[in-house]
Protein backbone atom coordinates (compact mmCIF):
# COMPACT_ATOMS: atom_id res chain seq x y z
CA UNK A 1 0.00 0.00 0.00
CA UNK A 2 2.97 2.33 0.98
CA UNK A 3 4.16 1.86 -2.41
CA UNK A 4 1.20 2.61 -4.36
CA UNK A 5 0.94 5.62 -2.23
CA UNK A 6 4.31 7.01 -2.98
CA UNK A 7 3.88 5.82 -6.82
CA UNK A 8 0.85 8.00 -6.53
CA UNK A 9 2.94 11.39 -5.63
CA UNK A 10 5.74 10.64 -7.99
CA UNK A 11 3.49 9.46 -11.36
CA UNK A 12 -0.20 10.16 -11.92
CA UNK A 13 -0.46 7.61 -14.36
CA UNK A 14 0.82 4.52 -12.37
CA UNK A 15 -1.67 1.61 -13.35
CA UNK A 16 -1.52 0.39 -9.56
CA UNK A 17 -2.88 3.84 -8.18
CA UNK A 18 -5.45 3.60 -11.26
CA UNK A 19 -6.51 0.05 -9.64
CA UNK A 20 -6.82 1.53 -6.54
CA UNK A 21 -9.08 4.13 -7.66
CA UNK A 22 -11.04 1.40 -9.47
CA UNK A 23 -11.58 -0.32 -5.86
CA UNK A 24 -12.17 2.89 -4.08
CA UNK A 25 -14.44 5.08 -5.98
CA UNK A 26 -17.83 5.09 -5.84
CA UNK A 27 -18.16 7.93 -8.58
CA UNK A 28 -19.15 5.39 -12.05
CA UNK A 29 -17.83 7.94 -14.43
CA UNK A 30 -14.52 7.61 -12.44
CA UNK A 31 -14.52 4.34 -12.40
CA UNK A 32 -14.81 3.81 -15.58
CA UNK A 33 -12.20 6.08 -16.30
CA UNK A 34 -9.96 3.99 -14.32
CA UNK A 35 -11.17 0.69 -16.23
CA UNK A 36 -10.15 1.86 -19.38
CA UNK A 37 -6.60 3.04 -18.34
CA UNK A 38 -6.30 -0.33 -16.36
CA UNK A 39 -7.53 -2.49 -19.65
CA UNK A 40 -5.59 -0.59 -21.72
CA UNK A 41 -1.86 -1.59 -19.97
CA UNK A 42 0.88 -2.06 -22.04
CA UNK A 43 2.15 -4.39 -19.31
CA UNK A 44 -0.63 -7.02 -18.86
CA UNK A 45 -0.17 -10.37 -20.55
CA UNK A 46 -0.96 -12.22 -23.70
CA UNK A 47 -1.99 -15.50 -21.72
CA UNK A 48 -4.45 -12.84 -19.62
CA UNK A 49 -5.86 -11.38 -22.87
CA UNK A 50 -6.19 -14.55 -24.43
CA UNK A 51 -7.96 -15.62 -21.19
CA UNK A 52 -10.32 -12.83 -20.93
CA UNK A 53 -10.81 -13.43 -24.35
CA UNK A 54 -12.02 -16.95 -23.89
CA UNK A 55 -14.51 -15.83 -20.74
CA UNK A 56 -16.10 -13.60 -23.17
CA UNK A 57 -16.41 -16.09 -25.60
CA UNK A 58 -18.29 -18.63 -22.83
CA UNK A 59 -20.15 -15.82 -21.25
CA UNK A 60 -21.91 -15.04 -25.27
CA UNK A 61 -22.00 -18.66 -25.54
CA UNK A 62 -23.76 -19.45 -22.08
CA UNK A 63 -26.30 -15.89 -22.76
CA UNK A 64 -27.12 -17.67 -26.58
CA UNK A 65 -28.12 -20.76 -24.74
CA UNK A 66 -30.26 -19.31 -22.10
CA UNK A 67 -31.37 -16.87 -24.79
CA UNK A 68 -32.54 -20.15 -26.97
CA UNK A 69 -33.95 -21.49 -23.93
CA UNK A 70 -36.21 -18.68 -23.23
CA UNK A 71 -38.05 -18.63 -26.45
CA UNK A 72 -37.99 -22.73 -26.52
CA UNK A 73 -40.22 -21.79 -23.30
CA UNK A 74 -42.45 -19.22 -24.32
CA UNK A 75 -43.36 -20.88 -27.09
CA UNK A 76 -43.85 -24.34 -25.60
CA UNK A 77 -46.07 -22.18 -22.86
CA UNK A 78 -47.96 -20.73 -25.69
CA UNK A 79 -48.64 -24.29 -27.78
CA UNK A 80 -46.67 -23.60 -30.82
CA UNK A 81 -44.25 -26.33 -30.31
CA UNK A 82 -44.40 -29.46 -28.52
CA UNK A 83 -42.14 -29.70 -25.35
CA UNK A 84 -39.32 -32.09 -26.33
CA UNK A 85 -38.62 -35.02 -23.71
CA UNK A 86 -35.22 -34.85 -21.78
CA UNK A 87 -32.31 -36.42 -22.71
Amino acid sequence: MDDIVKNAKNDHWDIDTFKLLLELETNPEQQAMAKIIVRADPYRTAALHRRIRTLRRCRREAEAHRRKALARLIAVSMGEMEPVAAA
